[in-house]
């Protein structure tokens, strides 16, 4: 099995740091692999590794992780802050409309083809 090196963070108690930090030097698959590493420890990440890691999963249009990331806060009685929740929302939004205007201009160009 191949060393990976957030394995290292996590057994030092720093998972929860790098995650904000690989975040913060948009390093989004680092902070991602910290993260799982942290929960095959059973290890929860902290408060500012969720505000760090679900907007970057927002701005990487990974609306899916970052849904089951607040999922997982609000289910656990966890805290992060409102504007990361606000954040989290508005993005969903904005890909909510882009699959609309794809749904849209698909439909346009069939009816063009017709």
């Amino acid at each position: 099995m191949m060393f990976c090196p957030c394995e290292g963070l996590v057994a030092e108690g720093k998972g929860r740091e790098a995650i904000k930090a690989h975040c913060e030097e948009g390093n989004l698959e680092e902070a991602k692999k910290v993260l799982q590493e942290l929960k095959k420890k059973d290890m929860q990440p902290n408060r500012l590794a969720y505000e760090a890691i679900i907007p970057a999963l927002c701005a990487a249009e990974d609306l899916n992780r970052a849904s089951e990331l607040c999922l997982e806060v609000l289910n656990g009685n966890r805290f992060i802050s409102v504007e990361v929740l606000q954040d989290w929302k508005h993005e969903a939004a904005n890909m909510a409309k882009k699959v609309e205007q794809l749904e849209i201009s698909k439909r346009d160009t069939k009816m063009v083809n017709i």
